[in-house]
């Protein structure tokens, strides 16, 4: 019985390791889409969306 334990807990440990690995690896993946979308921006604004637009120029006439 204690060595089925010890298997189940191994597995489970894989497991949990494996999805911990997936997940850090989905956070890096949206932070690199939102930093390239977010730069492109920058460089053209035209390609804005026209409601983001519209409030970055009220912040930059605000200034």
């Amino acid at each position: 019985m204690r060595h089925i334990n010890k298997k189940v807990i191994f597995t489970l440990k894989i497991a949990c390791s494996a999805s911990y690995v997936l997940m850090i690896k989905t956070i890096l993946i949206i932070i690199d889409y939102r930093t390239f979308f977010f730069f492109r921006w920058l460089r053209s604004p035209a390609q804005l969306p026209p409601g983001v637009r519209k409030i970055l120029l009220r912040l930059a006439i605000d200034k």
